[in-house]
């Protein structure tokens, strides 16, 4: 009561003076809570697009990763590289906007790209490794079979000399293993066969097949060695030889396969896990939003209470 009192008592230029001083003071507040919800709002729109962009970052790395790996594109490869520093980039110009306790979510996304990378190089060295592998298997594969084939010939033309001379070998009928050697060349093809089903969907029947195959070339080869010459002999260790080397990249191809597969589970995950932090500090943003925005109501509330008050004094 004193207070108005107190104003009551004041001549009028002094009434007029403190008039328009609180008015003045009023016009401040709503001014200053005006620019501070605007500021608010369009530096969190700004970290809500940023982390927007991030997303749409991640899930265009995704797409060229699935890209790469049906064409071994090269420029597939660049361009998921350039998409990654590109959010690299993104997530410099964030880090200079948001507010201390959100530095930590951008961290982790940048240390969760930089892992992403990391597997995704990895990964374009196990498909490398990978199409080696194939070539190799190729090389081997055909290097047995030529083998094989010459054997056939060679026995092919002793039948031909014996029916021309009326004679036999001691032992075996040339025919006999003329004919197994042809199936041993028959067999590599099973081999090729079993190796593409692998190859197009990872079977395991078609590994036991491949397996059950292979015992059977070896155990073959080697017993037809008994009733080769010398000549022949050599040419059959090649051959066997060409086909151990075959065995082992084939191994070394499912290894790889195998590698393969766990890396590309590995990459998902990692890119859920940068979506996953991304969408939690966009809902860290909306939410911050949404408080200064009830802060700023409630500025605006406190000035117009304050604004009734002074009116009716």
């Amino acid at each position: 009561m004193q207070s108005v009192e107190i104003f009551a008592n004041l001549s009028v230029g002094k009434k007029l003076l403190c008039g328009f001083a609180m008015v003045l003071l009023l016009t401040l507040g709503v001014a200053g809570t005006g620019f501070y919800a605007v500021d608010s709002i369009l530096t969190r729109s700004y970290q809500m697009n940023q982390l927007l962009r991030i997303n749409a970052a991640v899930l265009e790395a995704r797409g060229l990763e699935r890209d790469f790996a049906l064409t071994r594109s090269d420029a597939s490869a660049a361009a998921l590289r350039s998409t990654l520093a590109k959010l690299n980039q993104e997530l410099d110009e964030l880090a200079g906007s948001v507010p201390e306790e959100d530095q930590q979510a951008l961290q982790q996304i940048r240390s969760n790209a930089a892992e992403y990378a990391d597997k995704f190089t990895q990964y374009g060295q196990l498909i490398d490794k990978g199409i080696a592998l194939r070539e190799r298997m190729a090389e081997a594969a055909q290097k047995s079979r030529e083998e094989f084939e010459y054997i056939e010939l060679d026995m092919y033309d002793a039948v031909r000399v014996l029916r021309l001379e009326g004679d036999r070998l001691t032992g075996s009928d040339p025919l006999t293993i003329a004919e197994a050697a042809s199936g041993l060349t028959k067999r590599i093809l099973d081999l090729r066969t079993f190796e593409s089903m692998f190859i197009a969907n990872s079977a395991q029947a078609a590994v036991d097949s491949w397996n059950e195959s292979y015992q059977d070339v070896t155990t073959i080869g080697s017993s037809l060695k008994t009733w080769l010459n010398d000549e022949q002999k050599t040419t059959m260790d090649g051959a066997l030889a060409a086909l151990a080397t075959y065995q082992q990249a084939f191994g070394d191809f499912r290894s790889n396969r195998i590698e393969r597969v766990a890396l590309e589970q590995a990459m998902v995950a990692q890119a859920q896990r940068i979506l996953d932090t991304a969408e939690k500090a966009l809902a860290g943003a909306t939410e911050a939003m949404q408080d200064q925005r009830r802060s700023a109501y409630m500025l605006l509330g406190v000035i117009s209470v304050l604004a009734v008050v002074i009116g009716l004094m």
